[in-house]
C-alpha cells in the first residue's frame, strides 16, 4: 500500500466513529462560537468551505518553523501525554543527541502557509490541483474535522518528505498512534526507510489500528496483540519495567484521601453525586478530583459545577496519588496507570459522559466495579483485606509488565537505540 495512503487511512480509522463524533461535539460545547461556525461549515452543500478550512488548517499544521535537520535522531510530540513519555525516554537516548520538536497550531502562520501553497500551486499545477480534488473528496465524504484531521496528515507527510529528502535521521521516536503527526512520520518512515520508534504512551488502545515501526515500546503483552491482532510491522519489542511485584494489591491500611480520576468526558452530575456519598460514607476524608490531561472541559466549570476546591492542577499522575488511599475511575486506562503506581482503584460506570463497551482489563474483573448506590465500607473493607488471587495477578502482570524495573528497561532500550543508526555507522 502506498506509504501516504497508508498514514491518511490510519488516521481517518482512528478519527472517523459515533465515540469520536460525541467526544468532539462535548468539547465544542465548551466554545460556543466555535461550535456555531463548526455548525455552520460542516453541511454537505457547503462544501467548497469545507475544503477551504481542510487547506488552512492543513497548511498551516504542515508548515513549521525551526524543525530540526541533520542526522541526530527526532522526537515528533504534541499533546502533553506524549511530552511526557518522551521525556521519560530522554535518559536512555542521550548518547543518541535526540532532539524534540512539539507540532503546534500556528494562527499567526496561516495564512502565510496558504499563500506558500498558493506560490507552489504556481509552480507545480499539478500537483496542486491533486491536493484540492483529494481535499474536496475528504470534504464530501466525512464530517469536517475527520477532513481536517486527514488534510493535517497529508500536509504533515508532505513537511517530512521535503525536509527529509537531502538528509534522514538515525530514527524517528513518536508516541502516539492517534494524531496526524504520528500517522504521518510512520508512513514517510515506510517510505524513505527511516527506523521508527513508537513508545506507547497508554497502558492499552481503546481502538488500536496498525502500525508500522522498527521498534515498538509497550506497557505489557496485551497492549503488544492488541496491535498485533491488526497485521502490524512491528521489529523489535521492548516493554516498560514495573518492577516485581509494584503492582501486586496488598490492601490499604489507613482511610486518609480518595482521588477521583476524571476521563475526557465526564458526567458531572454523577460525579457530583459521587463526591456527596463518599463524603457522607467516609466523613472527614480529604476528596482529590484529578481532570484527564487532555480533558473537554475546563476546571473553572469542574470548579462550579463540582463545588470542590480539590482539583490537581499537576500533570504527574505519581505526585498527584501521594498519600491516596484508592482512587475511583470510569472506563478509561488509567486504572492501570494507578494500579503501576501500587494504589489500588475502582471502576465507577457512570462518570463518563459518553458510553461505550468497558475496557478489556475491566471486563476481565481485574479491579473492583462500584455503581450508583455502591455500600462503600463493604469495598472498603475489601480494599483492606486485598481482594487480587493468583490467577488475577498473572492476568494484571500481562497487561503491566514486572519482569524487571523502569531503571533496567532504560538500559534495554539504550541498547536498541544504539542498534537503530543506519547500516555501515558504528
Amino acid at each position: 500500500m502506498n506509504s501516504l495512503l497508508f498514514a491518511i487511512r490510519t488516521q481517518v480509522k482512528k478519527d472517523f466513529s459515533q465515540e469520536r463524533a460525541r467526544l468532539f461535539s462535548l468539547y465544542l460545547g465548551n466554545f460556543p462560537v466555535l461550535g456555531a461556525v463548526y455548525r455552520v461549515a460542516d453541511c454537505k452543500n457547503r462544501r467548497a468551505l469545507k475544503t477551504f478550512l481542510c487547506l488552512l488548517f492543513g497548511s498551516s499544521k504542515g508548515a513549521q518553523p525551526a524543525f530540526p535537520t541533520g542526522v541526530q535522531p527526532i522526537a515528533l510530540e504534541e499533546r502533553g501525554n506524549e511530552v511526557r513519555r518522551i521525556s521519560s525516554l530522554q535518559p536512555a537516548l542521550q548518547s543518541q543527541k535526540v532532539r524534540r520538536f512539539r507540532w503546534k497550531i500556528r494562527p499567526r502562520t496561516a495564512g502565510f502557509s496558504l499563500g506558500y501553497f498558493l506560490l507552489s500551486a504556481c509552480r507545480h499545477p499539478v500537483n496542486a490541483w491533486r491536493i484540492l480534488r483529494f481535499l474536496h473528496r475528504l470534504a464530501g465524504k466525512y464530517p469536517l474535522y475527520v477532513a481536517m484531521r486527514a488534510a493535517e496528515c497529508l500536509f504533515i507527510y508532505g513537511f517530512l518528505a521535503e525536509k527529509f529528502r537531502i538528509q534522514q535521521p538515525n530514527f524517528l521516536l513518536i508516541s502516539t498512534d492517534a494524531n496526524p503527526h504520528g500517522t504521518a512520520a510512520m508512513g514517510i518512515a515506510s517510505r524513505l526507510g527511516i527506523r521508527l520508534v513508537f513508545a506507547a504512551h497508554a497502558p492499552i488502545s481503546a481502538h488500536p489500528v496498525r502500525i508500522k515501526c522498527g521498534l515498538g515500546i509497550f506497557y505489557g503483552q496485551r497492549s503488544l496483540e492488541g496491535y498485533q491482532r491488526l497485521s502490524s510491522e512491528i521489529g523489535q519489542t521492548l516493554f516498560y519495567g514495573f518492577g516485581k511485584g509494584s503492582v501486586d494489591d496488598e490492601g490499604i491500611s489507613q482511610l486518609r484521601k480518595i482521588c477521583i480520576c476524571l476521563s475526557k468526558d465526564p458526567q458531572l452530575s454523577s460525579v457530583k453525586n459521587l463526591i456527596a456519598q463518599i463524603r457522607e460514607a467516609f466523613p472527614g476524608v480529604a476528596v482529590l478530583v484529578r481532570p484527564h490531561p487532555q480533558t473537554l472541559v475546563s476546571r473553572k466549570i469542574l470548579r462550579t459545577c463540582l463545588a470542590i476546591r480539590e482539583i490537581s492542577v499537576s500533570p504527574s499522575i505519581a505526585h498527584d496519588l501521594e498519600g491516596v488511599s484508592f482512587v475511583l475511575a470510569g472506563n478509561s486506562t488509567v486504572h492501570l496507570d494507578v494500579l503501576a503506581e501500587g494504589v489500588p482503584s475502582v471502576f465507577v460506570p457512570t462518570l463518563d459522559a459518553v458510553e461505550r463497551p468497558p475496557l478489556s482489563f475491566l471486563q476481565e474483573g481485574l479491579v473492583p466495579w462500584a455503581g450508583e448506590g455502591a455500600d462503600w465500607p463493604a469495598l472498603q473493607r475489601k480494599l483492606e483485606g486485598g481482594f487480587r488471587g493468583p490467577e488475577s495477578k498473572r492476568r494484571l502482570h500481562s497487561y503491566l509488565n514486572q519482569e524487571y524495573s523502569f531503571a533496567e528497561f532504560l538500559g534495554k532500550l539504550e541498547g536498541a537505540a544504539k542498534e537503530l543508526r543506519p547500516p555501515g555507522e558504528g
